[in-house]
């Protein structure tokens, strides 16, 4: 392992911003978003982004752990410049319901805190956490005021600060992306 950090690493509602996604990108956001097409589906990516995971995959020990599966090394990892290759935790179904994950991910985070990895799974968790995985990871949750896209302020002080002091020079708070006219809408669109 090259760190002590271990993140897993999901993609819609912490890559992809839902907010830009459920308005087609008419959404108010300091930070420029972009539309990239990844495979079918259209993806919103904030500006920041690529270099916020790139030090991440620097300065942690990185695995996708998204209903995208292999998919994000086929599609997303070009987008952030990463490597094409990271790790993908997988239930080894297609289930498109992320409740898998919670399965799947419990043998290796046992595993890895046994072994003292600080553990950081970025979600849009949504205020929903297991409490089987309380005290082996930490849930960095990136929709638990809706904002429904990973900030850098989401991230634990100690690790952003490690991420800064090993060569991270990307913004370390940004307002979360608004947009009034689907306030409403979001709780009916949570199954997209």
């Amino acid at each position: 392992m090259k760190s002590n950090y271990t993140v897993f690493l999901d993609v819609d509602g912490v890559i992809n911003s839902l907010t830009h996604l459920w308005t087609n990108g008419n959404a108010k956001f300091s930070s420029v978003t972009n539309a990239h097409q990844a495979g079918r589906y259209t993806i919103w990516v904030p500006d920041y982004m690529p270099e916020l995971v790139q030090s991440i995959e620097a300065n942690a020990n990185l695995y996708w752990l998204t209903t995208w599966r292999d998919k994000a090394n086929e599609h997303i990892s070009d987008i952030l410049g990463i490597s094409k290759t990271t790790p993908v935790i997988s239930d080894g179904t297609e289930q498109r319901d992320p409740s898998w994950k919670f399965k799947a991910v419990r043998p290796l985070a046992e595993q890895l805190n046994e072994e003292g990895q600080e553990i950081l799974w970025i979600e849009d968790f949504g205020r929903t956490y297991s409490s089987n995985l309380t005290g082996t990871l930490k849930f960095v949750d990136t929709d638990f005021n809706g904002e429904g896209v990973l900030l850098p302020q989401h991230l634990p002080y100690k690790f952003m600060e490690h991420l800064t002091n090993n060569g991270y020079t990307g913004p370390t708070y940004i307002e979360a992306p608004t947009n009034s006219s689907i306030a409403g809408e979001r709780n009916l669109s949570a199954g997209v």
